[in-house]
């Protein structure tokens, strides 16, 4: 479904070929099962076929997005990762890190005292690892046995960490993190703070989303920001469908994230990836 306000930008994009799609993985990519169905595979093969870029664009960290970069096997076909919802850009052909950027360790303090006074439970990351005082709800870990992550439990958080860290992540398995979220953007200015789910509260580097990676990403390769298309469902993708020059929505996609694309495609669960690849890279 195309929103109307944008018919224009679309009419416009359409005509000029996208050279890279960039999505986003959970409730988008991927099916209610976490599975990339073959409707989807064989749409992104043709695209890259045709000399197409594809960019995996996660809050995840890199360790919970391997499964499907060797699903796609983007290693040897050439692909882009986007993890910690923008800290960490990779270049899965060469290894390459293209850019990165971490929560500074004098921020660390702040940030740990401003989730105890909410009353929420913090980790954060390290070597494929997640470290936490604390966290032990159900959403905490279903996120880290979903991205296959050891929990490692220490004393003292804060003594603890003593390096930069991609991303902070808040979870409570007993409230919508709304009203946290609105306090802590006021608490902490050293930080971007959005919820990624209901129940994901996530704190990356000040300034940084996956919109701005995927503009970081466009000046590297040298690609026109207006030539690309990217697909999500979370809060955390709208900076990203608002960089992209297509910005689609998930059928399944939250509300205020539909409200920011340029065009609303099927459910993950209807192959709203594929159906969008289909429409506006093939179709043109």
């Amino acid at each position: 479904m195309l929103n109307k306000r944008y018919s224009a930008k679309i009419f416009a994009v359409i005509y000029l070929n996208i050279e890279l799609i960039a999505l986003d993985i959970d409730g988008t990519l991927v099916d209610s099962n976490k599975r990339i169905t073959d409707k989807t595979k064989k749409a992104i093969f043709k695209f890259i076929d045709m000399g197409g870029k594809l960019v995996i664009a996660s809050g995840r960290s890199v360790t919970g997005l391997k499964q499907y970069v060797g699903e796609l096997g983007l290693e040897k076909l050439g692909g882009y990762l986007i993890s910690f919802n923008g800290s960490v850009t990779i270049d899965l052909k060469t290894g390459k890190t293209v850019s990165q950027t971490m929560i500074e360790p004098e921020f660390f303090p702040e940030i740990i005292e401003c989730a105890e006074n909410n009353g929420i439970s913090i980790a954060t990351y390290k070597d494929g690892k997640a470290i936490t005082q604390k966290s032990r709800d159900k959403y905490f870990l279903e996120e880290t046995s979903l991205n296959n992550l050891e929990v490692v439990y220490v004393e003292n958080l804060l003594e603890e960490l003593k390096y930069p860290v991609p991303k902070f992540l808040l979870t409570d398995e007993t409230r919508d993190l709304e009203q946290a979220e609105q306090n802590m953007k006021e608490q902490l200015k050293c930080v971007n703070v959005f919820r990624s789910e209901p129940y994901y509260l996530e704190l990356v580097p000040k300034g940084l989303d996956k919109g701005k990676a995927l503009i970081k990403l466009c000046e590297y390769l040298k690609i026109d920001a207006s030539k690309t298309l990217a697909c999500g469902d979370g809060y955390n993708d709208i900076p990203l469908i608002k960089s992209a020059g297509i910005g689609v929505a998930m059928g399944n996609a939250q509300p205020p994230v539909k409200a920011a694309a340029d065009f609303i495609t099927l459910s993950n669960d209807e192959d709203g990836v594929a159906y969008a690849i289909e429409k506006f890279c093939f179709n043109a």
